[in-house]
């Protein structure tokens, strides 16, 4: 795919692929749209820091592997970031936290530690937020008062604890 670089969207989904993504779609420089959901690709995330024109990154419901590369916070086009329904771990990286145009966030149903980072600002944009089933402690940031757009706000499924913050309400 390397050779085909005006592509501005890949769309392989719904699909029984398997094996890691090519760390060659990072020299896909126009692409705007990546979505490889609903396969069963395995191994890490590659570095696709490149790809300064993504828009959209779908890899959800498949059996991704590792942390969530904080080069992902390179990605400054970037608006709807989906890695739910893989086997993540780690921590929430506070990389993503620089991504001001993104509107969707879901890296729910993966094997995330840690406690939830403090928004302070950020994520101005985010409309959804998803953190369902993962292993996340620690309390609901108070800095959820600085989301105020969004509509969508799901942490059900971890081990939170700690009182619900007046600033969701």
């Amino acid at each position: 795919m390397g050779g085909i670089t005006p592509l501005t969207s890949i769309l392989i989904t719904d699909n029984q692929l398997s094996g890691p993504i090519p760390a060659t779609f990072n020299q896909l420089t126009n692409l705007q749209q990546f979505k490889l959901f609903h396969n069963s690709l395995s191994g890490t995330i590659p570095d696709l820091s490149a790809l300064q024109l993504l828009q959209v990154l779908n890899l959800e419901f498949n059996n991704i592997r590792g942390t969530i590369p904080t080069t992902l916070g390179a990605l400054t086009s970037l608006q709807q970031l989906f890695l739910n329904h893989n086997s993540l771990r780690g921590s929430i990286p506070e990389a993503l936290y620089s991504l001001t145009k993104l509107t969707d966030l879901y890296l729910g149903n993966n094997l995330l530690t840690g406690s939830i980072p403090e928004f302070n600002g950020k994520l101005s944009q985010l409309l959804d937020l998803d953190l369902q089933g993962n292993h996340l402690e620690g309390s609901i940031p108070t800095s959820v008062n600085s989301l105020v757009l969004c509509q969508f706000f799901n942490v059900e499924s971890n081990y939170l604890t700690g009182t619900i913050p007046e600033s969701l309400c």
